[in-house]
């Protein structure tokens, strides 16, 4: 998804000890991505193991400008949080063009993520305190953003396990191009731009469109 964007300046909020924003470093060539994450000792490793610029933060008060990074990342971490709708209004606000957002904590329905609320273990360390369906950023964002999903469930547990297999289950699953009940997560893409421009994304095929909206609109609202 970050392939198909043009950019130069990117943070990853939540970023743990900074695995996925080296290897975003690596393959985009970006010069000097900076990793957030509330821990402070993660914060620390993600300098010492990649060397990247970080910080301790709340994702819900970021220490930064209004229009600070063309691309905010948030990766496996709305689910976890006690003010999820304050941390994306600020993630809103740091990015200057694009936000990218993942979630693996997804309901198929309203019914299916009531079940989920129910039967989750409260207490236990880093456990969801969210539980998230599609129709939530479509209201949020409107219905044409880009969402595709993470994975692909697979329910063949009985294929030997080899390479030939692993290859041909790889084809089958790409391009994961619609959310469905075949697959597992969310990948949400939002574009911010003012002017209402609306525009194809090339990694997505079909009609699906980039939403365009102002932080000041979902702060607001």
């Amino acid at each position: 998804m970050l392939s198909g964007l043009q950019f130069r300046t990117f943070c990853d909020v939540g970023a743990a000890e900074g695995y996925t924003i080296s290897l975003v470093r690596a393959l985009l060539n970006l010069e000097r991505p900076v990793a957030i994450d509330l821990s402070l000792e993660a914060a620390r490793r993600a300098h010492e193991l990649f060397g990247l610029l970080s910080c301790s933060a709340d994702a819900a008060c970021l220490p930064f400008k209004t229009n600070s990074f063309d691309v905010v990342l948030c990766s496996e971490v709305i689910e976890h949080l006690e003010r999820p709708f304050a941390a994306i209004g600020e993630l809103l606000r740091v990015c200057r063009h694009y936000l990218l957002v993942t979630t693996e904590v997804v309901g198929s329905s309203p019914l299916h993520r009531l079940a989920m609320l129910k039967t989750r273990q409260i207490g236990k360390p880093h456990y969801d305190r969210n539980i998230w369906l599609l129709e939530d950023f479509e209201k949020m964002f409107g219905e044409d953003i880009v969402a595709i999903p993470q994975f692909f469930a697979s329910s063949d547990r009985n294929d030997p396990e080899s390479s030939e297999v692993a290859h041909r289950k790889l084809l089958e699953m790409a391009p994961l191009e619609k959310p469905s009940r075949s697959t597992v997560g969310l990948v949400i893409l939002i574009r911010k731009d003012r002017s209402g421009r609306r525009e194809h994304h090339p990694f997505v095929r079909g009609t699906a469109l980039i939403a365009t909206l102002g932080a000041a609109d979902l702060v607001g609202g």
